[in-house]
This record gives C-alpha cells, sequence and structure tokens, in this order.
C-alpha cells in the first residue's frame, strides 16, 4: 500500500516526466488518501513508488513556493507585456468589426488582452504552486488596485521579487536546487531589465561625473580654492567648478524641477546672497561710515576746504613774519613784467580792459613800480617785495573768479610766472619760507584741475563746479578722471586723520557703486531677491583696473579680492553657450527622448509604456538625485 507521501513523490515525477495522464489519476488518489485517516489506499499500485529520503511535505512546499515566485515574475514581466499586446490586438480588431468605443468592443479588449497575459505567464503544475498563486493573487486583488484590467498592478514587479527572495532561500536550504536555479533565472530576467531602463534614463540625461575630464576636476579644485578665499566663501556646484557643458545643461535644466531641483535652486539663490553679502563685507571693511552719496560730498568738501584754509593761515603768518622782519622791503625791478605785458596787451584795446593782463598794468602805475612814457607805454621801475606780492593776489584773484576768455587766463597765468622769477631768490629766510608755503599750495589745491573743481564755483554763479552728490563719481569713479588726478587727491587727503575718513568714504562709496552696478537688474530669484548681473559687474570692476584705480584706491590686497570676485561671479553666474535653455523645450526634449528610448528598447508603441511608467520614473528620478547630490559636493 502507498502512502500519501508516496503519492506526493510520485505525482512529482510524473509532472516532471510530463505524463499527464498518470498525473491526473495521482491526482485523484491523493485527493482520495486525504480523506482516509491513516493516509492509505489498500487497492492501488502506485506508479514509480520508491523511498523518499527527504521529507516529502517540505519538497511539495518549497516546490509550489518556487512555482509562485516563478507565476509572479513572470506575469509582473512577459505577462504584462502580453496583456499590452493582447490590448493592442484587441482593440485592433474592434476597429475592424466596427466595435470600437462600445461595450463589445471593450469586452474584446479584456478578453484578449487576458489570452496574452495567460500566454506569456509561467502556470504552476502543483497543487501546492495551484493554492500559494491563488492566495497570492486573492491578497494583491484585495489590496492593490489595478492599473487597467487584466494588466499588473503598479509596483507588482519589485513586491514579487521581494516576496520571492526569502521562498527562494527556503527552497535551496531545502535541496529544492532546480526550482530555485528557475527563480534566480527569472529574477536575473528582471535585474537585466531594470538595468537597461537605468541606462536609458543616464543615457537620455546626459553624461554624468565619469564624462568629466581629470583635468576639468583639477581646474575646479583650483576655481572652489579661489572662491573659498573670499570674506564670504561662495560653495560652486560641479558644473561651475569644471564648466562642463553636459554637467551645467544637467543643474540648470534639473533646477526648474519643483521636486528634484529644489537643493540645486537652493544652492544657486545662496551663491546670490553670498555673493551681495561679499560686497557688502568690502564696504565695511573701508570703515566707511557716510550712508550716501551726499553725505560723502559733504565729508570731502569739508575735509578740503579745511586744508585749504589751514594752509592759508600758514602761508599768512609766514609773510607776516617776513614783514615784521623787514624781509618785504626789499626792491625787485619790473623790467621783465613791463615786456611781457608791453608784448601782450594794452590798454587801447578796450576788449581788454577788465582783463587780468590789464589790471597788472593798472596796479603796477598805482602801486609806482612803472610809469607811463610820453607815447603812453609802461616804462619799467621798481617794486618793494611786499607791493609786488600784492599785484601777483590781484592777478591770481582776476585769474580764479575766470571772467576772462580762455587766452587771457592763459596770459594772466604767463604773468605770474613771470612775477615768481622776478622775486625768485629775494628777500630773507622767512620771506622763503612764505613762498615755498604759497607755492605748495598751489600745486595742492589750485593747480589739480579734480581738486580746482571740487572747491571752485561755476563762473558768475555760486553753484558748485561739482555737485556734492557727484564728488565721489567725479573723484575715482568716472572714466573721464585721470588716475594722476585721483591719486593726487588720495595722497592730498591721507595727510590728516580728518581727510584719511573722506579717502575711506570715496572707498566706501566706490565698492557700493560696484554692488549697485552688479544688481541693478529687475531679474529676482525664487525668493524675490535680485540677481547678479556678472556682464554689469565685471564692467564696473575692470573699468577701475585698466585705469590702474583699482590697486590705487584699494590696495593691492583689496583689489586682488575683487578681481577673484570678479572671477568667482563670472565662473558661478555664466555656462557655456547652449547650456542653458531658458524656453524649457530642452526638458520637454529630455522627457520625450526618455519615452522613445523605452520604446525602441522594448518595441511597444508609447501608450503602451504606461504601466511601467512608475518604475522607470523611480528609477529616473533616482538617478538624478544621485547627480543632483553629486553636483552640489
Amino acid at each position: 500500500m502507498a502512502t500519501l507521501a508516496q503519492l506526493e513523490q510520485a505525482l512529482i515525477r510524473a509532472d516532471a516526466a510530463g505524463d499527464m495522464d498518470a498525473a491526473r489519476m495521482l491526482a485523484a488518489a491523493i485527493k482520495e488518501a486525504r480523506q482516509d485517516p491513516v493516509n492509505q489506499i489498500p487497492d492501488m499500485v502506485v506508479p514509480g513508488t520508491q523511498a523518499v529520503k527527504a521529507d516529502p511535505s517540505l519538497a511539495q512546499r518549497a516546490l509550489g513556493a518556487g512555482e509562485t515566485a516563478l507565476t509572479l515574475a513572470t506575469g509582473a514581466t512577459t505577462g504584462t507585456l502580453g496583456a499590452i499586446g493582447g490590448t493592442i490586438k484587441g482593440v485592433g480588431q474592434s476597429i475592424v468589426d466596427g466595435t470600437i468605443g462600445t461595450q463589445q468592443g471593450v469586452r474584446t479588449a479584456q478578453q484578449s488582452a487576458q489570452e496574452g497575459a495567460q500566454a506569456l505567464t509561467y502556470a504552476p503544475r502543483t497543487q501546492a504552486g495551484q493554492e500559494m498563486v491563488q492566495a497570492t493573487g486573492k491578497f494583491l486583488s484585495e489590496t492593490v488596485p489595478p492599473v487597467i484590467p487584466q494588466v499588473a498592478a503598479p509596483g507588482m514587479l519589485t513586491e514579487s521579487i521581494r516576496m520571492a527572495a526569502p521562498i527562494a532561500q527556503a527552497t535551496v536550504r531545502s535541496a529544492a536546487a532546480p526550482v530555485a536555479a528557475a527563480v534566480r533565472r527569472a529574477s536575473d530576467v528582471v535585474d537585466d531589465g531594470l538595468n537597461n531602463i537605468g541606462q536609458q534614463v543616464r543615457t537620455a540625461t546626459g553624461p554624468g561625473k565619469a564624462s568629466i575630464s581629470a583635468a576639468q576636476v583639477e581646474i575646479g579644485k583650483l576655481r572652489q580654492a579661489k572662491a573659498d578665499e573670499l570674506p564670504v566663501p561662495i560653495k560652486q556646484t560641479l558644473g561651475q567648478r569644471t564648466r562642463d557643458y553636459a554637467q551645467q545643461q544637467f543643474e540648470r535644466e534639473t533646477a526648474k524641477n519643483l521636486e528634484l531641483g529644489a537643493p540645486i535652486r537652493e544652492r544657486f539663490q545662496e551663491q546670490q546672497k553670498q555673493m551681495l553679502q561679499n560686497l557688502d563685507t568690502f564696504v565695511d571693511m573701508t570703515g566707511a561710515e557716510a550712508t550716501d552719496l551726499r553725505d560723502v560730498g559733504i565729508r570731502v568738501n569739508d575735509t578740503l576746504r579745511s586744508m585749504v584754509a589751514s594752509a592759508k593761515n600758514k602761508e599768512r603768518a609766514l609773510y607776516k613774519a617776513a614783514e615784521k622782519a623787514g624781509e618785504l622791503q626789499a626792491k625787485v625791478k619790473t623790467d621783465s613784467l613791463v615786456t611781457f605785458l608791453d608784448e601782450n596787451n594794452s590798454l587801447n584795446t578796450p576788449e581788454l580792459s577788465g582783463a587780468s593782463l590789464g589790471l597788472v598794468e593798472r596796479e603796477l602805475v598805482r602801486l609806482k613800480g612803472a610809469t607811463r612814457g610820453p607815447d603812453g607805454k609802461l616804462v619799467a621801475g621798481e617794486l618793494s617785495l611786499g607791493d609786488m606780492e600784492l599785484v601777483r593776489k590781484q592777478l591770481n584773484k582776476a585769474i580764479n573768479a575766470k571772467l576772462d576768455n580762455r587766452t587771457n587766463m592763459m596770459t594772466g597765468s604767463q604773468a605770474k610766472e613771470v612775477i615768481d622769477s622776478i622775486t625768485e631768490g629775494v628777500g630773507g629766510e622767512m620771506y622763503k619760507r612764505a613762498r615755498l608755503a604759497r607755492a605748495q599750495r598751489a600745486r595742492d589745491f589750485e593747480n589739480v584741475t579734480l581738486v580746482s573743481n571740487l572747491l571752485g564755483t561755476k563762473k558768475g554763479t555760486t553753484d558748485r563746479t561739482i555737485a556734492l552728490e557727484n564728488v565721489a563719481n567725479q573723484s575715482i569713479i568716472s572714466q573721464s578722471t585721470p588716475f594722476d588726478q585721483t591719486r593726487h587727491l588720495g595722497m592730498l587727503l591721507k595727510k590728516t586723520p580728518q581727510g584719511q575718513q573722506a579717502w575711506r568714504e570715496l572707498q566706501g562709496a566706490t565698492l557700493r557703486h560696484i554692488r549697485d552696478e552688479a544688481f541693478k537688474g529687475v531679474t529676482t530669484d525664487a525668493a524675490g531677491n535680485r540677481v547678479v548681473s556678472p556682464a554689469t559687474l565685471n564692467r564696473a570692476i575692470t573699468n577701475l583696473d585698466k585705469s590702474g584705480k583699482l590697486d590705487y584706491v584699494f590696495g593691492k590686497k583689496g583689489a586682488e579680492q575683487l578681481r577673484i570676485l570678479n572671477e568667482v561671479a563670472q565662473e558661478t553666474f555664466t555656462a557655456p553657450p547652449g547650456a542653458v535653455n531658458s524656453s524649457n523645450t530642452s526638458s520637454a526634449l529630455l522627457n520625450a527622448i526618455d519615452t522613445m528610448t523605452t520604446f525602441t528598447a522594448t518595441g511597444l508603441p508609447v501608450p503602451a509604456m504606461a504601466t511601467i511608467k512608475g518604475i522607470r520614473e523611480q528609477m529616473k528620478n533616482r538617478a538624478i538625485r544621485q547627480r543632483v547630490n553629486e553636483a552640489l559636493q
């Protein structure tokens, strides 16, 4: 008599040998045996019954588990594809017979999909496998809603593999090696499919970190090191550091993605803030206190006027000391001055009657330094040093008042030089010191156009030649102001503590100008902050650098910091041509390429991809997140 265990083992062997008649007979016998309390069939000869070393019930369960895993794996892969193919076939048939869009057409498509799925899905042969698949199918139908009728539910592929893994392990441990190998082969097929999808995603999203050359990486390290030297270090992305075309395109396109691009957008916004913080830090480092351009102009103007007043007081004191010592009584001849006047001027010319040279003639006659001959011409004589200084003062006032035309102003300056040559070397020590002080005042405040204009007024008015609001621009920023004049003003202001602060105000105003130029555009980021314009920043810094003002105004170290800031801005906020697509067509094209790549690989039309969209999207998103993390490291 055969036991139930022997019957089950014989059924397994008959099924493996393909003997369906014996298998059906054995299945009926097993059913009857299960109803027998002693598990025996007295009157039946069991084909191939023999002793079995392994526990039969454990082997049965292992075989059933393996078949269940294989069913799930094929149902979620080839079965799904069969269902899709069957759906397409059924839709085509409904078009041919004219039932498309009707209930009959829907039923035709569903039936065709079911037949296609069954044809490509492994059907368990053992009773244990059938029972396990039935139980699993019931669980899935109750817990996971299908995408479309007769088609695998979302996530079934990965869930099947997860559920099959421990079953396969138990099978191996139970010596059911053939079944375990079948399950592993099915899993390998699934893994190959997933890897293929991942490769398609990587191809569609562009090359990754491996495509960046070693030279680009090394240059990128140098760029980041330079950005780290700034008062507020700017953390660049991988694409910004390497200037790699594909990497920058990936970063800028991914930044448009609401979810996946959030870390990149945050980095971009942080860089904008860091750029602004650097410029504000540079302003603070100067020690400037003025709040606006007019305040800067007032401080510079007050400093210069204070310095002029101090120079005049010193000069006046020296002249008084020379006069007290009797040094201004020395006589000098006026021959050379009279000759100059005869050659350049005449009282008989009405338009020159109020000019500077006419003024000199009248003063010489009044002070008896010259007389008029019978013909009306001047005859040279002598004047004391004191009287000659008086003539010079009157002439200087006429020139500074700018009442003459340009020609007479020039001749007036020449007459002043003649007077200076007459008095050169005459008088005592105090007078010589007074003369040197006067010459120094002229060099500091009168002979340099920038300083003269900062102190002067417009002809015939009390309006300033340079408005207070324009002092900083005319002193440093304007390209029309020569470097030598800016340097002269700087050297002049640095002589006193008050002047040093005024110079710091000019430095601060210049840096605020650079900052305002860099952020004067109307473009804002997601946080509403103005974004830097690399072009205008570069222009503002380069204009100062080309004239030599950058080094002089901010010193070697400060100028180098500004150059680094400019370089970092160009590297961080610009991209190789074509890497930026503001129309967003590149993002749309990327999705189209991704879908079409899958179509090419599988041979299925685009609508069929809806059933595996979740898996593909998950793979793509994981790949993108990994690249985003690499870009931000």
